[in-house]
């Protein structure tokens, strides 16, 4: 699979540490809580960052209305790695917002970048 838009411009604006593995190549057993109870679900992240046991999600504005996010974080959590949610909306809004937020995540400083025009 290849990487829709917004990942697609993730990937070309963050440092080659940030793998996107969006292509079904790191899949992870998680134990997702809906309601009062939990379900066994694989999920492969749309970015590993390597070195790092960090994950980053870009939320499709359509597909994933509704979802809840901190059900998903909390997750990835219990499976031992921290995960970044970032909306569709948030990369088309302010991009520039979106990269410093990743910046934090992965404790870099914000690095050297070209934004489109």
């Amino acid at each position: 699979m290849k990487p829709n838009k917004p990942e697609s411009i993730i990937n070309s604006l963050t440092p080659d540490h940030i793998h996107y593995v969006g292509n079904r190549a790191w899949w992870r057993k998680l134990k997702i809580k809906t309601d009062n109870r939990y379900i066994e679900k694989y999920k492969n992240p749309d970015f590993k960052v390597k070195g790092q046991n960090k994950v980053i999600e870009i939320h499709g504005d359509y597909w994933h209305e509704g979802e809840n996010t901190e059900a998903l974080i909390q997750a990835y959590k219990e499976a031992g790695l921290e995960c970044l949610v970032i909306w569709e909306h948030e990369i088309y809004d302010d991009l520039e917002g979106v990269l410093s937020k990743i910046a934090e995540f992965i404790e870099q400083e914000q690095w050297q970048m070209q934004l489109p025009i």
